[in-house]
């Protein structure tokens, strides 16, 4: 009899769970004022129960409370009302105030000193805190989803079981925090700063943690399911039994890190990262060294240019008639004539004029005289 009340129980409060995740605000407004602060509590108290589950159902299931949770608590007349269009404290001093379970979505917080404040279950959804100051803040179960926090610092902050879906938090800070079973799913934390944090049991699946730095981080237990985790430095880390199944993980930097109780990694992930003697692997994966990989770098670049030279010189016309060397001939050059005086028998020599009138000319001589005479 017992465990049929108990599974009856039991398949109640998965109903009223999801009928109240999924209803509009309207709807929950029908019920009667007792009823909904009861459902309220019943809520938090599912929700604080499904933070021992580290799967992605429970982390979907606690999401969906929550909001529901905040939800009728403003219906059911608990907590402040929502602000109207949210709180504008652009470039204000507000360090160490109280914003605890206050409705204050659609707030700017750009540019504010927000140090030490405290966010523990408040709802601000789709807030700007960009370049804010958050120092030690405390988001204990705080609502942040679809907000905007480029360039914040959250160093040494408490995200404890907070809800940070969808956000985009492009070079933010969060060295030295606390963000433990917190959702993180679908969020932009390009180039972010993660150094000495303690991330444990959350969930930054299918999230762009492109060039972050997890130097020194331990991130136990956390799901980076699908996340991208290209030229991300994992110095020192400690990733004991963290998911990093089908993760991207080109240029990734592993010195020193352990993964040797990883899980979801393959060969093919790895071939992809680097690390050094120190890195821990899980049994039978090999991870080659970045030093040896940048010397690999060099040599394919240094390959690619001279590649390159040789198809501008094989392309240029000019360059290769510059370049382009005819080969030498051996030929006999005859040396210049001299014109010298050269006695040849067999060329009659010229004759000059007046050598020719001399020879023209009859000669008479003195034997001839003589014998003309004696005839007369």
């Amino acid at each position: 009899m017992f465990r049929i009340v108990a599974l009856v129980l039991a398949v109640f409060l998965v109903l009223f769970t999801y009928l109240f995740s999924n209803a509009t605000l309207e709807q929950q407004q029908r019920l009667p004022t007792p009823i909904r602060a009861a459902a309220n509590d019943i809520l938090f108290v599912l929700a604080d129960f499904t933070t021992m589950a580290n799967d992605s159902f429970g982390s979907r299931l606690r999401q969906g409370m929550r909001r529901a949770g905040s939800e009728i608590k403003t219906a059911a007349g608990y907590g402040d009302a929502p602000t109207e269009g949210g709180i504008l404290a652009m470039n204000e001093d507000m360090t160490g105030h109280d914003f605890s379970a206050q409705l204050i979505p659609n707030s700017t917080f750009t540019r504010a000193k927000l140090d030490r404040a405290n966010f523990t279950k408040a709802y601000m959804d789709n807030a700007a805190v960009d370049s804010a100051s958050l120092t030690e803040g405390r988001f204990n179960q705080t609502i942040m989803t679809n907000s905007s926090a480029r360039g914040a610092d959250f160093s040494g902050a408490n995200f404890n079981d907070a809800d940070l879906t969808g956000t985009m938090a492009q070079g933010a800070i969060f060295d030295a925090a606390n963000i433990n079973v917190t959702l993180l799913s679908s969020t932009q934390f390009s180039g972010a700063s993660f150094k000495n944090v303690n991330m444990s049991g959350s969930y930054g699946d299918k999230s762009i943690f492109y060039a972050a730095n997890f130097t020194g981080a331990n991130i136990s237990g956390s799901d980076f399911t699908k996340a991208t985790l290209d030229k991300a430095v994992f110095h020192r880390a400690v990733l004991f039994e963290t998911h990093l199944e089908r993760a991207s993980l080109v240029h990734t930097d592993f010195s020193d890190a352990d993964l040797s109780m990883a899980t979801g990694l393959t060969q093919k992930q790895l071939d992809q990262a680097c690390g050094n003697e120190a890195t821990k692997l899980p049994e039978e994966l090999t991870l080659i060294t970045c030093a040896e990989k940048a010397a690999l770098k060099a040599a394919a670049v240094a390959a690619q240019a001279e590649k390159a030279a040789r198809v501008v010189t094989k392309s240029d016309p000019i360059v290769a008639a510059e370049e382009f060397t005819a080969p030498e001939e051996t030929t006999t050059v005859d040396a210049e004539p001299v014109l010298q005086e050269v006695d040849n028998p067999a060329t009659p020599a010229l004759e000059t004029p007046e050598e020719k009138t001399e020879l023209d000319e009859p000669q008479s001589s003195d034997a001839d005289s003589d014998e003309f005479t004696g005839l007369y």
